[in-house]
């Protein structure tokens, strides 16, 4: 997340739906605050493009892989929050929205320096609370560096370098660190 917009009062969950739906940027949602995403570099959507199409080559037909235009809606307790993960993978046959995906089983989101802190904390506690999640990685853009957090291991952080191989076991895909950073020069 980065600046809220200047707004003195606090939009519902339809204002922001239909503010999105014709915005030129994109908003995240957060307690009814609406927050403008920054773009990303060209490390950025070279990092993020290579992990979908590497997602996208070996998923199944049932699964969708989605690259930061789709917004990812949580519910907790009386709160609806959207947010625009960098690459969400579900295989739910009940998550079809046209506007957004409520059941990843995997999220990844490219390290800056404008979000680093939120995709830390924030957002990485709302994401545990997505019952069908199963992996969240981390992917830094200035150094070659891999962090995988996983349901099945209490969400414990295993860190991966260049020269490591990595598996996301909710898809059942490994694949070179490497490949992760092709074309990316640090």
């Amino acid at each position: 997340m980065t600046g809220a917009l200047r707004s003195p009062r606090r939009w519902s969950v339809a204002e922001y739906l239909e503010f999105e739906e014709t915005a030129t940027e994109r908003h995240e949602f957060v307690d009814g605050v609406v927050y403008a995403m920054v773009g990303g570099s060209d490390r950025h959507n070279l990092i993020t493009g290579n992990l979908f199409i590497a997602l996208g080559n070996h998923l199944p037909d049932r699964c969708q892989v989605f690259e930061h235009a789709m917004k990812l809606r949580v519910s907790i307790e009386k709160s609806e929050l959207f947010f625009y993960p960098d690459v969400l993978v579900t295989c739910s046959d009940h998550d079809s929205a046209q506007l957004f995906r409520e059941r990843p089983i995997l999220i990844a989101e490219v390290l800056s320096h404008s979000t680093e802190r939120s995709d830390r904390t924030d957002k990485f506690a709302v994401y545990k609370g997505i019952a069908e999640l199963q992996e969240y990685v981390l992917i830094a853009q200035d150094v070659p560096q891999i962090e995988i957090f996983r349901r099945r291991n209490a969400w414990r952080l295993e860190t991966y370098f260049m020269d490591d191989t990595i598996t996301l076991e909710s898809v059942e895909l490994t694949l070179p660190v490497v490949q992760l950073y092709r074309r990316v020069t640090f």
